[in-house]
């Protein structure tokens, strides 16, 4: 069989045949190429729901560590120990470390610089002005957008 026999077929079944092959072919591909594409958004996606779970975990931990930290202060301020005073430099300097990661991870906001500012203050004179200053500080912390919306 020639080549130009090959192209006028005798038949309309191979010429049916022909035309699905070259019809479907570029099909397959697409379906393939579509796939690959679906799989790396999905990875995608799941890595960005992990980041803002972990996002969300470290902003309630936040949370949560000024709340001792307000605690401690008053506590500080009662009593008025060294030991009390070491806890509430360690308190702020935990803080402070997880401060630094989430203001990495979300972007330079003003209300986490005035929060190191206020931290800064209450290490240095653990006074009621400033605990009441953290304590505004906490209400603002929990008003902040959350990366899950």
């Amino acid at each position: 069989m020639s080549f130009n026999a090959f192209w006028q077929p005798r038949s309309l079944k191979r010429l049916v045949m022909i035309a699905f092959i070259l019809i479907i072919t570029p099909i397959g591909f697409m379906l393939y190429k579509t796939s690959d594409v679906l799989e790396a958004q999905l990875q995608l996606s799941y890595l960005q729901t992990q980041n803002a779970i972990e996002m969300s975990q470290q902003g309630s931990l936040l949370e949560r560590s000024a709340e001792d930290i307000v605690r401690s202060a008053n506590q500080y301020q009662i009593v008025q120990s060294d030991t009390l005073r070491e806890r509430l430099n360690e308190q702020i300097n935990a803080f402070r470390n997880l401060l630094a990661v989430q203001t990495f991870l979300t972007e330079k906001n003003t209300t986490l610089v005035k929060f190191t500012q206020i931290l800064n203050n209450l290490e240095n004179n653990p006074s009621s002005e400033f605990i009441n200053d953290l304590t505004l500080m906490i209400l603002e912390l929990a008003e902040l957008p959350s990366p899950l919306h």
